[in-house]
């Protein structure tokens, strides 16, 4: 029980905000006091922050698989790192949405510390019972979690506040500062964006609570001794400089400072980042690069030098992000970001590619992660300067063999001594433009675009069947089927080779033959993504 000044400052912010969010001061009022008050009202107000967002970080940091204590690192560390970075954050009306993602950065690094350590212990022959936390929910959010952290600052922030904060329509609006109208549409193109992207990646969004309270995030009761541990260890580090010594569990000060070590920032629809200096212990001094984040400015116009170093947001709103590169084939402890930083957690497990042996030359792997496509699979490949010797693409899969549909892989040959290259991956983006009409009969034609001979066209069990020859094309590349009501319809099987800057292709559509009235080759462009100066060699090396 909270006894002193520290439980009767605890228990006056409770009774003041104890009716939720919709009263008392917001966000922004309540970070201003704790940068600019006096001792007592600092703490008081940080002690706020904390009682109202906790349930959410605390759920956020239990859906990530940890242990009761590890769960309750997490969380001060959480905090710890909002206290340091609190001068910097721009927008505060969108703090929430700033905690939920720090939240899962430390979530993630604590699993993985865990991890390891779980890992030497069973090396040294050390059995332990890992006892879970009573309080973690029993259905696994973590899907819903990243898809959420993936949405635009526009519609992240309301279902943060929302769903996972527990506030009222009313009283989120007033926080963002946006009509109730607004925020109600905000909320309905959120949902339905989660819903797509959860399909895609086969969770079915029915399982899920989208749209509504979300268990285990405003639910998770935090214990009082640790949020007065959390407020206390805030109101005893002085934005800017070192923590003192002691103020802070070990575990929580290298949690945080190895978390924020890890992290390049990117503000979560919050705004500004700055460069600064990170000092969590007293003996420990971390240079810490950030990015900007335009206060004001929607997600969908950022620049890529403005979004995080290693995601681009192309044209039509797809996201790439490259997430590492690996000596080939890859295994534990071989995946770096792009940086040459280790990278704790190899994006996937399994792939099936095999890059053949080339003497003098080693192979490489790159991973990427695909958001917000325009359509289910679209056309995709991949570029890297210098050109590679052999490629071959696989996909990726966890370590249970369950295929990760976000995630794209290729393995390349460079020369051995090559210290660094250039990734480029294009997504199919746009409309589809018809370069070549033909008949069923045999046929050839060539434009300033490119050339093709189609072979005459066969029915088999009831389908039709056409055999494309054509010069490779820059673009994404298809052939339809045009019924005589002038219907197109897509090939339901395609099978294709090539050689040189030639490739032949099998369509296989289902309709009858004596319904086709013509075929089409259509193009479309690809949008890419550039990632320059990828590292093949340790940092440092």
């Amino acid at each position: 029980m909270a006894s002193g000044r520290d439980g009767a400052v605890l228990g006056s912010i409770r009774a003041l905000f104890g009716a939720g969010t919709s009263v008392g001061m917001d966000d922004a009022q309540l970070l201003d006091r704790f940068l600019t008050g006096r001792a007592e009202v600092s703490g008081a107000a940080f002690e706020a922050l904390v009682t109202r967002h906790g349930p959410m970080v605390l759920g956020v940091c239990r859906n990530a698989r940890l242990d009761a204590h590890e769960a309750q690192d997490a969380f001060q560390a959480t905090f710890l790192i909002l206290a340091r970075k609190a001068a910097s954050i721009r927008r505060r009306d969108s703090l929430a949405s700033w905690l939920f993602g720090v939240a899962r950065k430390v979530a993630t690094r604590a699993r993985s510390d865990a991890a390891r350590r779980r890992s030497r212990e069973r090396g040294a022959a050390v059995s332990e019972v890992v006892e879970p936390d009573p309080g973690r929910e029993p259905e696994d959010l973590s899907a819903l979690y990243e898809e959420i952290d993936r949405l635009p600052g526009t519609y992240r922030d309301p279902v943060i506040l929302c769903y996972l904060d527990g506030m009222t329509y009313e009283a989120a609006a007033r926080q963002l500062r946006c009509p109730l109208g607004t925020l109600s549409v905000r909320l309905k193109r959120a949902r339905e964006r989660l819903r797509s992207r959860l399909t895609r990646r086969g969770v079915a969004p029915s399982t899920l609570p989208i749209g509504g309270f979300i268990p285990g995030a405003t639910t998770a009761s935090v214990p009082i001794a640790l949020a007065e541990s959390a407020a206390r260890a805030a109101s005893r580090t002085t934005v800017g400089k070192a923590t003192v010594a002691g103020a802070v569990p070990a575990s929580v000060a290298s949690l945080a400072a190895r978390t924020m070590a890890m992290m390049r920032y990117r503000a979560i629809g919050i705004g500004s980042m700055g460069l600064g200096f990170v000092v969590l212990v007293a003996t420990a001094s971390l240079a810490v690069r950030a990015t900007e984040d335009r206060p004001g400015v929607p997600e969908q116009a950022l620049t890529a030098k403005e979004a995080r170093p290693w995601e681009r947001m192309l044209p039509g709103g797809a996201t790439v992000e490259l997430l590492g590169v690996s000596t080939h084939p890859a295994g534990p402890g071989t995946w770096r970001i792009p940086d040459g930083t280790p990278l704790p957690t190899a994006p996937y497990a399994l792939s099936g590619a095999q890059a053949p042996p080339v003497e003098s030359l080693r192979a490489w792997e790159f991973a990427v992660r695909v958001g917000n496509l325009p359509e289910p699979r679209p056309s995709h490949r991949w570029k890297v300067v210098p050109p590679g010797r052999s490629t071959a693409n696989g996909t990726p899969r966890d370590a249970t063999d369950k295929v990760l549909p976000d995630l794209e892989m290729l393995a390349v040959t460079l020369p051995e001594d090559r210290r660094s290259c250039t990734v480029r991956f294009g997504v199919a983006s746009g409309r589809w433009k018809t370069e070549i009409t033909s008949g069923p009969e045999r046929s050839a034609f060539g434009t300033q675009k490119l050339s093709a001979i189609f072979g005459r066209a066969r029915e088999d069990r009831g389908k039709t069947v056409v055999t494309v020859s054509h010069d490779e094309s820059e673009d994404d590349l298809r052939v339809v089927a045009v019924d005589s009501a002038g219907v197109e319809h897509e090939p339901v099987h395609s099978y294709g080779s090539g050689v040189r800057d030639y490739v032949q292709s099998e369509f296989e559509y289902d309709l009858p033959l004596a319904k086709l009235k013509e075929f089409r080759l259509q193009t479309r462009p690809f949008e890419w993504a550039d990632f320059a100066d990828v590292s093949l060699k340790p940092k440092g090396e």
